[in-house]
């Protein structure tokens, strides 16, 4: 498989699995499901979420959604972190692919 094509598909994967965790996010609330936080901040973190993915697959667009999506992850992985919640893996890891991705240009 030629690496850009590898690129390609860790970008789609990527970007859907946080557009699909950003909608889970705001199902989740709109079920009355909230964290410790105020739901306000995590229905922008989760609009933001799915915005950038959007984004982040549109090659105008792709760095500036790549930077905005990688920024959310950040903040994902800093609230749940001061919110004692440490299984952060997965975010890492989406924020890791997207830093791959936005490398390639």
């Amino acid at each position: 498989m030629r690496h850009s094509t590898a690129l390609r598909i860790l970008q789609w994967t990527v970007a859907l699995a946080c557009a699909i965790g950003g909608a889970l996010l705001l199902l989740n609330l709109s079920h009355g499901r909230a964290p410790h936080l105020p739901i306000a901040i995590l229905e922008i973190l989760a609009v933001t979420e799915i915005v950038a993915a959007v984004l982040f697959l549109i090659p105008p667009t792709m760095r500036f959604g790549g930077w905005l999506l990688f920024a959310v992850l950040l903040a994902a992985i800093f609230v749940h972190l001061v919110h004692r919640q440490y299984e952060v893996e997965n975010l890492v890891v989406y924020a890791a692919a997207v830093a791959a991705v936005l490398s390639r240009n």
